[in-house]
This record gives C-alpha cells, sequence and structure tokens, in this order.
C-alpha cells in the first residue's frame, strides 16, 4: 500500500466511469400483465430517458424508436410521464411535450397542443381515454387542471379545475374519480385534500381526507371499492384506508410511509387483489418493506438501503430498490417475503476495496436535538494517507430542500471517497423521512437550521478527529446549493471552499421569478414576502457579499427555470468584484440537473480542480 496526501489517490472512479456509461433505472416502473415497464436513463446519449421493457422470460429491450426520449417537462421537475394497457404504451415525447401511442410497431400522435404539459398518465378502458394531470403554460402562471384525454381523437377535456395544483387522479371500474388538490402557499407535503366524485357528475365531490394542514399522497383505488392513502395525520406519514365513509389506519408504525410529492406518480406502496399490501417506510434514514394482510404482517430483513417504488406483478410484487454497495435494481416479492433481483443495473467490475460504505452519524444540533448524516470514510486499497494527517472534508448538502439524502450507492461520492476525500451527506432539520417534527425545524428558518446541522457535523467530525479541520469544502445542488453559499457566507472558520450547483444567491428573486409549484415555497421557509423583505435581505447571500471571504465555484445551467442562471452570474460577478477567487461554468443545453455526460464530466473535473488548488492539495 502506497504512502500518498489525502486527495491525490488514483482513483479507478475516473469522471468518465462515474458518468459516461451510466445507464441509470428510475423510480419510474409499471406493470401490464407480464411485462415490467421502466424508464432508463442515459447520461451518453445526450440524457435520453429511454422506455424499457422485459418479463422473467425476456432481458430488458428499448420499446420505442431510438430516436425517442420519454420525459415531461409538467411543473418543472417532471413526473411519471407513461402507461401501458394490454401491449399499447401512452407516453408524453420529451420533445414536443405531447402524448404518442405506440402500438403494434407503429408511432401516432394523440395529443397536438402547444405550450401543455401533461404527466401521472392511467388508462381507462371503459372511456378509451387516458386520465392524467395536465399543466396550460400561460402568464401570469400556469393553469393546472385534471384532465381526460381521448386517445382516438385526442381532445382534451379538464374534468377537475380551480385548485392551484392536482396529483394522482385515479378512476375505478364503477367510474369513480379520486383525486388530490392543494392550494398556494401549501406544498404537497403539508397541506392537500383528497376527494372523490362521480365522473359524470363531478359537481358531487366528497372530501376523503386532508386539509390545508395536513398531507394527503399517494391515493389509489384497492379492488373492492376501498382508498388506499399516505396521510400525515399525526407525526408521521401513515397508511390509512378509506371504506364505507370509515378512515382507518392500516399499519400503525412511527414511521415515514412515503418521501415527498415533488413529482405526481410516484407510488410506494401497491394492493394486491388477494388482499395483501405492500408498502415501504424508512426506518434511521433506512427503507423498509412491509408486507400486510389483515393483522398479519411479513417485515423484509434485506440488504437494500431505498425503495423507490412497489407494485402488484402477478401472485406477488415488484419494487425498485438501491443499496448501499451496487446499483439499482427492480426485485420480486412474493407473500412470504422472499427476494428475487429480476433486473439490476449493469454489475460494477471495481473490487469493493475501493467503495466506500456509508456509516450512520448522529450530531447534536444548536437546539439540542439529534441531526442525521451519513459518514463516507476514504477508501482505497491502494494507498493510505502519511501519517499524523487527516483527510479533507466534502460536505454535501442535498436538494429540495424539504428532500433527504439515502444510504445508496453514488459512483459521484466514490469519486472523491476513492481519491481520498471524506464525505459527510447531511440530512439537516427540514429534511423528510424523520417525522413533521424534524421536517419542520426548518419552517421559517432556512438558511438558518440547515447551516447549523452542517457545521455540527463538521464539529463532530473534527473532534472525532476524523478529518482535517482547515480542509473542509461544502457542495450542494438548488436548495443545497444554497446552503453552500449560506454556510460560505454566514458562517467562520469552518469551510474553506464551496461548490455551488444552480444554487440560489437571492431568495426574494427566487421568490419573484421561479416558477409557480415553488413560487409560495419561501412562505415557509422564511416568511411571505413582501411582508418579511428584512428576512429575505438577511438570508441573501448576495445582500451579504460582505461577510464573505472563501472561493466559490459556479456550475449552471443556461437553460434552468427553477433557479435561473442569474442567480450565479450575480454572485460570481460580486465575487469578482471583491477580488475572492471564483469560478463560473455555464453549460448551454442543460437545466435543473444536469443530464449530459460531456457537462457532468467537465462539471466534476473542474469541481475537483478547484478544490485541490485552494485546499492546497499537494504532494
Amino acid at each position: 500500500m502506497q504512502v500518498k496526501t489525502f486527495g491525490l489517490w488514483k482513483s479507478p472512479f475516473t469522471p468518465e466511469f462515474v458518468t459516461q456509461n451510466a445507464k441509470q433505472i428510475t423510480s419510474q416502473v409499471q406493470v401490464d400483465a407480464d411485462d415490467i415497464y421502466f424508464i432508463e436513463q442515459r447520461p451518453s446519449e445526450n440524457g435520453r430517458s429511454v422506455l424499457m421493457k422485459f418479463n422473467k422470460e425476456q432481458a430488458p429491450t428499448e420499446v420505442l424508436p431510438k430516436e425517442i426520449s420519454v420525459r415531461t417537462k409538467y411543473l418543472e421537475y417532471g413526473g411519471h410521464c407513461f402507461c401501458v394497457h394490454e401491449g399499447t404504451c401512452y407516453f408524453v415525447n420529451a420533445d414536443d411535450q405531447n402524448i404518442y401511442e405506440y402500438k403494434n410497431n407503429s408511432l401516432r400522435q394523440v395529443t397536438k397542443k402547444e405550450n401543455t404539459r401533461f404527466a401521472d398518465l392511467t388508462f381507462d378502458s371503459n372511456f378509451q381515454s387516458l386520465i392524467a394531470v395536465c399543466e396550460y403554460q400561460q402568464a401570469p402562471e400556469s393553469t393546472n387542471t385534471v384532465c381526460k384525454i381521448d386517445v382516438n381523437s385526442g381532445e382534451v377535456h379538464d374534468l377537475v379545475k380551480g385548485a392551484d395544483f392536482y396529483n394522482s387522479p385515479r378512476l375505478n371500474n364503477d367510474g369513480q374519480l379520486v383525486w388530490l388538490e392543494w392550494n398556494h402557499p401549501n406544498m404537497p407535503w403539508n397541506g392537500t385534500e383528497a376527494f372523490v366524485a362521480p365522473i359524470d357528475n363531478l359537481n358531487a365531490k366528497k372530501k376523503i381526507a386532508g386539509s390545508s394542514q395536513n398531507a394527503v399522497s399517494q391515493i389509489r383505488w384497492g379492488q373492492e371499492g376501498q382508498l388506499y392513502f399516505v396521510a400525515e395525520l399525526g407525526e408521521y406519514l401513515n397508511m390509512y384506508s378509506y371504506i364505507y365513509g370509515e378512515l382507518q389506519k392500516v399499519i400503525n408504525r412511527p414511521n415515514e410511509f412515503a418521501q415527498p410529492d415533488w413529482v405526481p406518480g410516484i407510488q410506494q406502496f401497491a394492493v394486491h387483489n388477494s388482499g395483501f399490501l405492500c408498502s415501504t417506510f424508512f426506518e434511521n434514514g433506512y427503507s423498509r418493506i412491509i408486507l400486510t394482510k389483515g393483522n398479519e404482517s411479513i417485515l423484509l430483513k434485506e440488504s437494500f438501503t431505498h425503495v423507490s417504488s412497489v407494485h402488484a406483478y402477478s401472485d406477488n410484487f415488484v419494487a425498485m430498490v438501491g443499496f448501499s454497495d451496487l446499483g439499482s435494481a427492480i426485485i420480486e416479492i412474493n407473500r412470504q417475503g422472499q427476494v428475487k433481483v429480476l433486473h439490476s443495473e449493469e454489475p460494477l467490475t471495481i473490487s469493493a476495496d475501493y467503495i466506500s460504505q456509508p456509516q450512520q452519524f448522529n450530531y447534536p444540533t444548536e437546539e439540542g436535538s439529534t441531526g442525521f448524516a451519513w459518514f463516507y470514510p476514504p477508501k482505497n486499497k491502494d494507498y493510505k494517507g502519511p501519517d499524523n494527517t487527516k483527510p479533507p472534508l466534502i460536505v454535501m448538502a442535498h436538494g429540495g430542500p424539504t428532500g433527504m439524502s439515502k444510504p445508496t450507492f453514488r459512483k459521484d461520492i466514490q469519486y472523491w471517497t476513492s481519491q481520498g476525500f471524506a464525505i459527510v451527506d447531511v440530512n439537516y432539520g427540514g429534511s423528510t423521512g424523520y417525522g413533521k417534527t424534524y421536517r419542520e425545524r426548518l419552517s421559517g428558518n432556512w438558511g438558518k437550521v440547515d447551516v447549523s446541522d452542517c457545521v455540527a457535523a463538521v464539529q463532530k467530525l473534527v473532534e472525532q478527529g476524523l478529518v482535517d479541520k482547515g480542509k473542509v469544502a461544502i457542495r450542494g445542488g438548488s436548495a443545497g446549493g444554497y446552503t453552500t453559499l449560506a454556510a460560505l457566507t454566514f458562517t467562520e472558520g469552518v469551510f474553506a471552499v464551496g461548490a455551488s450547483y444552480f444554487g440560489v444567491s437571492d431568495v426574494e428573486l427566487l421568490a419573484k421569478e421561479t416558477h409557480k409549484f415553488e413560487s409560495r415555497y419561501m412562505d415557509q421557509l422564511i416568511g411571505p414576502y413582501p411582508e418579511s423583505q428584512d428576512e429575505y435581505d438577511k438570508r441573501s447571500p448576495i445582500k451579504c457579499v460582505d461577510q464573505l471571504n472563501c472561493p466559490i465555484l459556479f456550475l449552471q445551467g443556461d437553460e434552468d427555470k427553477i433557479v435561473p442562471p442569474n442567480q450565479s452570474e450575480l454572485m460570481y460577478k460580486s465575487l469578482l468584484k471583491k477580488g475572492i477567487q471564483t469560478e463560473y461554468k455555464l453549460y448551454k443545453g442543460e437545466g435543473h440537473g444536469f443530464r449530459r455526460s460531456e457537462t457532468r464530466i467537465d462539471a466534476l473535473v473542474t469541481e475537483y480542480n478547484f478544490y485541490k488548488k485552494v485546499l492546497n492539495i499537494i504532494d
């Protein structure tokens, strides 16, 4: 084993290996008879989203012509963008956002709409129609509806409208339509309502659950007319059913049974016609799967660490899962809780001796509670650091901010740890998966609690002698980019450098310019605008540059509609003016999140070289 400076180890996780050949299974999975369909992302093909199909006898193959990318831009973040009925595929074409039909190797355009986006498609055979959520792009902000699309004529009819947002429209065989809706300033995880009505008399709608203070999520029909959904009627998002006018808790556990509905179409539980329910919940940051029927339950004890989606399949269930040391996979779960891998991402050709496993890492928060993170120590079988030295640390701040860091295998994390960096991936206050109280720590405190939690995680790692106190970087994208900029601006002596991926520098500008979905999100995170103008000024790094002395790298897409490029440009120019070391990369054709291999490679290399220079990582 060679002795070499931390951060200079030669790694098999090259930028090209991390990004170029990756084919990523997404959480978009659907079952049609014996066939399983899923979306695969391919960065090496300009970020194309490919519809794939397989079954127990047939390996995965592409369903559509190779020039087609399947992706919706609904509410900018997208969502579930296809459905399959008896072998016929309906999907949203990424190029024009219209719905197409693919049947018997023949492609046909169904809708011919401009400035319209669709998501969360389901097929209704009684009406030969698709039920979906729809967004009409218009000024001053878009209009959202639940719609019905005639697959023969392509006509689009709005079924439900009037609320600011909709999700999960589902029609049963008796003609009963159920849906979720909510209004500004709520987000779908803190105030939604579930309604049901006959599709031929939608004015007779009846509220089932939810309110402006309680969220309902992922509602769907059972086999006998009952409804199943996840609802936060107390501290945790738990599983409920609704039948004969009665609301019942299906599983009583102090755990979260869903992730936030950032996009429509998320499905983290499934109901089988045999009466079995397969659901997933978070426990200490890990995803677990539980099978229930009546009072009986089976808790799976498997090696997966995250579950993205669950579906009924034949006599069993399928789930898309992630692992800490392997790529994602689609597994089959039988009613006894036995698991079989049906399809997985390409197997790693790199030895486990180069792979750093996530370690649960808790830290004391500023207000005396417990915060949560994942710690990845440096790992490379060929190297060790010089005696009496410690590795540089990279703090990762996830996006959202209502999101979470998961203990799943990520090549980009291994890129750093195999070169001799330590990583701490922080689930700061405001993260999901740990209950309502933990999530609401961030209410009114964005730029404070998230920053103080990142600082607390660093301080504990330094106290334990695990990292070099003088070589701490922080990085994040979107909301994590804001936390990065806020941490560098509003703290002293903790961070030496940072990288902001399409991060927010001016929260007032964000409140004025961002898209409809998040246009009132700041009301919760900081306060109502413009009434809380002073707080917006105090929390905007761009307006507090006089407090900033740390070098920062800015990485931005020129087509970003969520955090426009001016957020990075203004901050970059301010640092230049002040004489602080900085770099700015604007990538053409990229939006909110980089999809192309060449962009992701360049961003990684640029970030590494920036840290290396600023942190003085030399032999």
